[in-house]
């Protein structure tokens, strides 16, 4: 340690993360109230994360720089640095994922050039247009066919298509929500305004009730938190949903409320569901402070992120980007009744490499959500026509569906 300080100067911050401790010292201290010495990681012990240590002495007042209000460049940096701290033992990969996003946001605010280009492809191109994929994915598929089919192979329109549909199946990823063995459960679920993300929780706990009393479970612990009190009504609609379902119900104004509802309720908690506030992906600032009041101590949660299936591609690629400081495993479509075209969704989920674990089609609760799957997003493209038959000789055996399907019950199936 240095020498300029005394033992009795020294303080200690603990949290899951560096990143953690220091927005702690912030929101203490502020930008520049304080200086970190060294850090160190705590050895996990039975039944417990490692955590890192943080020590650090508090500056001087009149030695701070005057603070500056919270803009888009703090939140970008905020964010560079959770992502860095992510992907500290891959730099290259990093940097890599980090241009090919730029030049890939770049790309699509161009138009694709008018070339002399073969009917088929220039037909093909114009289908995925109509179902509005990205002009980025429309150059990916089109090139490959130019690579991969022979000029005397391109009469054949038919057989270019099942590729092309083979192909746009193998870019999606699905996770599997229920093969986590957590026990309890936490589910947090994240987004902007207006994609429903209080119907999709609520969409969820009914889904682990029914889950638990089919086997066998008639009183399940399971538990629906809102920390939304800025929403006219929000609160008495989940307490609405809560009822419906014979679950409990709460409102937590910060993450020491939420982690003294998991501390109440340890013994027999099965599932914990938190609905969250929706902010614009660009209100950096309330961002920022709801990941903040979301570091609950000792809780991993599973993290979701919810989107619209009507999104613009270009507003999809600003909410995935500027909500990854959440770290969501997950995306959850939702929506996907009132939109007609889903390469927008498609495009844009190839391009960040972020699996689907739920898709929702109506207001229903708890009949209108399934475990997403890639028969249900390519059977909703347009003039797509190929064969049933064929398609679910294509994509059943593929793990990544199979991981996913449910049977009418509600169970995971295969």
């Amino acid at each position: 340690m240095s020498d300029n300080y005394s033992e009795s100067d020294i303080l200690i911050e603990v949290g899951k993360s560096f990143d953690e401790c220091t927005s702690k010292l912030r929101d203490l201290y502020g930008m520049d109230g304080y200086h970190i010495l060294r850090q160190r990681l705590r050895p996990a012990g039975i039944f417990r994360r490692a955590q890192v240590e943080v020590q650090y002495v508090i500056r001087p007042v009149q030695s701070r720089k005057i603070p500056q209000a919270f803009s888009a460049a703090d939140f970008e940096r905020e964010r560079s640095k959770i992502l860095a701290e992510a992907k500290a033992g891959l730099p290259q990969i990093a940097k890599v994922e980090k241009a090919l996003a730029d030049i890939a946001q770049k790309i699509d605010t161009l138009s694709v050039p008018n070339q002399s280009v073969p009917p088929v492809i220039a037909e093909i191109d114009h289908l995925l247009d109509l179902n509005e994929f990205t002009p980025t994915y429309r150059k990916r598929i089109t090139d490959r066919i130019t690579r991969e089919f022979t000029l005397s192979e391109l009469d054949d329109k038919n057989k270019i298509l099942e590729s092309v549909v083979k192909w746009i199946g193998e870019d999606m990823r699905f996770s599997d929500p229920e093969s986590d063995t957590q026990h309890p459960k936490i589910i947090m679920l994240v987004g902007p305004t207006g994609v429903g993300k209080t119907t999709t929780i609520a969409k969820l706990a009914a889904k682990y009730c029914i889950r638990f009393r089919a086997a066998g479970e008639k009183n399940p612990c399971i538990k629906l938190i809102t920390i939304d009190r800025f929403r006219i009504a929000a609160k008495e609609q989940v307490e609405r949903y809560a009822q419906a379902m014979g679950i409990q119900s709460s409102v937590a104004d910060s993450a020491e409320d939420i982690r003294k509802i998991l501390e109440m309720d340890k013994d027999r908690l099965d599932v914990l569901l938190i609905d969250t506030i929706g902010y614009s992906p660009n209100d950096y600032e309330s961002i920022a402070k709801m990941r903040t009041m979301l570091s609950i101590k000792d809780c991993v949660p599973d993290m979701y992120l919810a989107v619209s299936a009507s999104s613009k591609a270009s507003d999809l690629r600003t909410i995935m980007k500027n909500y990854e400081v959440f770290d969501y495993s997950s995306i959850i479509v939702t929506k996907c009744d009132e939109t007609e075209h889903i390469g927008n969704v498609i495009s844009i989920l190839q391009e960040r490499n972020v699996p689907v674990a739920y898709i929702t089609c109506g207001q229903q609760v708890p009949r209108d959500i399934k475990h997403a799957d890639v028969m249900y997003f390519i059977e909703k493209l347009t003039d797509m026509n190929i064969d049933k038959d064929l398609l679910k000789l294509m994509f059943l055996k593929e793990e990544n569906y199979t991981e996913g399907t449910v049977t009418d019950d509600g169970r995971s199936g295969r």
